[in-house]
């Protein structure tokens, strides 16, 4: 635990966060994001680590739900049918 003061910073308000304590969390840079929330009458600070678009795209995809619906045994090949028009087998 660390003891701070809060000071003035323009119209804001600002405090020194200890390196060492950044370091715990993974902050080692300058300029790294973080999220700020209030939980009851806690401030809570938290690295922020932003996804690249297709790990946003898909967040929440169970793989293992996802393949679990075919069989171990089952060939995940289909027959499309006979060629319809100028295709090459």
């Amino acid at each position: 635990m660390t003891i701070t003061t809060i000071s003035k910073w323009g119209n804001s308000k600002g405090i020194h966060l200890p390196k060492k304590q950044l370091e715990q969390i993974g902050i080692f840079e300058e300029r790294q994001q973080v999220t700020i929330s209030v939980e009851g009458n806690r401030i809570v600070i938290e690295k922020y680590e932003e996804q690249s678009p297709l790990a946003k795209r898909f967040s929440g995809f169970d793989l293992d739900q996802y393949f679990a619906q075919f069989d171990a045994n089952e060939s995940l090949e289909f027959d499309a049918g006979q060629p319809q028009g100028r295709e090459q087998i």
